[in-house]
């Protein structure tokens, strides 16, 4: 800290000193959840050193890329102001901002994308129709921490009133009043499940279906289609204030306006935009919140 002293003799005997404390910059934290962190910041530090040069002009005089293992642990560093901005899948990073007081400001537009959305699905020979016909049957859903094969489906369906039960034995009784699930393990094998009869029907991600029905002659079919949600999602730490929050807003929107900017995003996992959150998407995110903070405590509720 530098800091200016300054002396004034207003008597003979009274001399008063005034300390004026400079402002001191601090870094700026950005990172994300990761098993695999020397990955992570191998993909986060040409970014972060770009973005560094953006930052002339706010309270920051340079970048940290910082990893965190788990939610619980983004939380915590969330509450503390060990990070500023935190990456992620719009799922997880609603988690972690519910529970943490952070702000979700941004999406991103990963690998070229906007947003996506899962789909519950049958065989094309099947006599369900709608959701409405769910009732009393099987889903096969990947995992039940996945996103698009469980999650999104799970949450959308919820909030249209339906209630789930899980089945542990595929060849146990299905659930006559709920739409029972069973963990298939993999997207694959949930498509699998449903072709093979095993399950009725299916969660997965819109653009796996498609996939399967353009190289498969065994042809499935979408009965529900989830909201959109943002492909991945920027937020800010509750410490940041509101001033440095608009300032660092602005500087990530206009990235893309740059030849140098542009192609520093796209070195970062192919990202082209940052830009604001469609209304509709925050409206679903918000109803669904509370349901998904359920399902991330109890699994398999």
């Amino acid at each position: 800290m530098y800091i200016t002293l300054i002396r004034m003799v207003l008597a003979p005997l009274l001399t008063i000193f005034v300390m004026a404390a400079a402002v001191v910059a601090e870094p700026l934290r950005i990172g994300t959840i990761s098993d695999e962190p020397s990955n992570e910041i191998r993909d986060y530090v040409p970014f972060a050193t770009y973005l560094e040069g953006q930052l002339p002009g706010s309270s920051y005089d340079r970048v940290e890329v910082v990893m965190f293992p788990d939610v619980p642990q983004m939380v915590m560093a969330m509450k503390q102001g060990d990070i500023d901005i935190y990456i992620d899948s719009a799922l997880k990073s609603l988690v972690v901002n519910t529970k943490s007081g952070g702000k979700m400001v941004l999406r991103r537009w990963k690998r070229g994308v906007a947003q996506y959305r899962s789909v519950v699905f049958v065989r094309e020979d099947s006599d369900i129709q709608s959701v409405q016909d769910l009732t009393g049957k099987l889903v096969g859903v990947e995992d039940l921490y996945a996103t698009t094969g469980y999650l999104l489906p799970r949450l959308s369906l919820a909030d249209d009133g339906y209630v789930f039960e899980q089945v542990q034995d595929l060849r146990a009784p299905r659930p006559t009043d709920k739409i029972g699930y069973a963990v298939s393990g993999d997207e694959d094998n949930t498509i699998e499940w449903v072709v093979r009869g095993r399950a009725e029907a299916g969660f997965s991600a819109e653009n796996d279906l498609i996939s399967h029905n353009k190289s498969s002659d065994q042809k499935l079919r979408a009965i529900h289609m989830t909201p959109y949600i943002p492909r991945n999602v920027v937020s800010f730490s509750p410490t940041v204030n509101d001033q440095d929050a608009a300032f660092l807003k602005t500087v990530f929107m206009s990235l893309g306006t740059s030849k140098d900017g542009l192609g520093v995003m796209m070195a970062f996992d192919g990202t082209v935009e940052f830009d604001e959150i469609p209304a509709e998407d925050r409206a679903f995110m918000d109803r669904i919140q509370d349901e998904l903070q359920m399902l991330m405590a109890n699994p398999g509720t």
